[in-house]
């Protein structure tokens, strides 16, 4: 997929510009994934920075950037019918909210440790937060348009929304977004700002942890390192966007026996390590991956299948080696 591409040349710029060091103790894994804690459940997929703001930084300064928004690839997706719908929905927010949602407002949110949670492809339902002080976000452009927002009560605290039309007007929504327990949260529902920000105040009661514990937990050795992706694959095969727009077409056949998957990239000044493990259902047996240096480890349904990938680090480039295969 084009998204995952842009994450994995946004990797490849940090390592070049920013090595992070992996020589401080290592923290249990429920730690390491607080945020997924947050996080209501019922999410089709997870992703998590351990450092966001970094990442950022690096993406925005780098040549590669320009390089990707001029590549025959992204030139191709951006004509895609996936992509003009996201740009007219994303062009619904900005224009009830007053200012615009792009690299630039992520860039000025970013704080340290951070995620996203996708909830809807179609209807673009997602949790965005942030561990911020709260003296940095009172400083962003969100809070800047504070009255122009609603202030509404939950029952685990306070959180400012506002409603928008999007579809045509098809579709009711709300730009949501709250600062509780040092994080900054934005969503696009109401709801699900109402289940994080009691998940925040009660320890994940509703939270999505378990479900990324399920299977954190059978991966033998597993950490976090600088990005990290949980997908719900049972679900994304039944969903009608992923199938429809999943670069691959192989929903159905390599990636019909994944029950959930979890993706991690480990990125140093040498190497960008890329570690998969997915969770088989009964009888599931994905496809095997040939070249590019994969080393894989398989195993039987209802356990985890564990493929490690280390690709050299491409210093500000968009080279063939640091291509995903299939």
């Amino acid at each position: 997929m084009k998204i995952t591409r842009a994450i994995i040349a946004l990797a490849i710029v940090v390592a070049a510009l920013w090595h992070s060091s992996d020589g401080q103790p290592q923290r249990p894994v429920a730690e390491q994934l607080r945020l997924a804690g947050a996080m209501p459940h019922g999410a089709l997929v997870y992703v998590q920075a351990r450092d966001l703001s970094a990442l950022m930084k690096a993406w925005t300064a780098s040549t590669v950037r320009s390089k990707f928004y001029a590549s025959p690839s992204y030139t191709a997706f951006s004509k895609s019918r996936v992509f003009l719908k996201f740009q007219d929905r994303r062009g619904d927010f900005e224009k009830a909210l007053g200012f615009g949602i792009d690299e630039s407002r992520l860039t000025e949110l970013a704080g340290g440790a951070s995620a996203v949670a996708i909830y809807d492809i179609g209807k673009l339902e997602m949790i965005f937060i942030t561990e911020l002080p709260r003296e940095k976000a009172l400083l962003t452009t969100i809070f800047k348009q504070l009255p122009q927002f609603q202030e509404r009560n939950s029952d685990s605290g306070i959180y400012y929304a506002k409603d928008v039309q999007t579809d045509g007007g098809r579709l009711s929504q709300q730009f949501c977004f709250a600062h509780a327990g040092g994080k900054l949260i934005v969503t696009t529902t109401e709801g699900l700002m109402i289940r994080a920000l009691a998940n925040v105040k009660n320890n994940g009661a509703d939270s999505l942890l378990g479900d990324v514990m399920a299977i954190a937990e059978q991966a033998k050795g597993f950490a976090t390192h600088d990005l990290t992706i949980w997908l719900d694959q049972a679900r994304l095969n039944r969903d009608r966007l992923f199938d429809s727009y999943w670069i691959h077409h192989n929903a159905s056949r390599e990636l019909g026996g994944i029950e959930s998957g979890l993706l991690d990239l480990r990125i140093t000044a040498q190497n960008l390590t890329e570690q998969r493990y997915f969770k088989m259902g009964a009888g599931g047996r994905a496809e095997s991956e040939r070249g590019g240096g994969f080393v894989e480890r398989r195993a039987g349904g209802g356990t985890v299948e564990v493929r490690t990938c280390r690709r050299p680090a491409c210093r500000d480039s968009s080279a063939n080696p640091c291509r995903r295969p299939g």
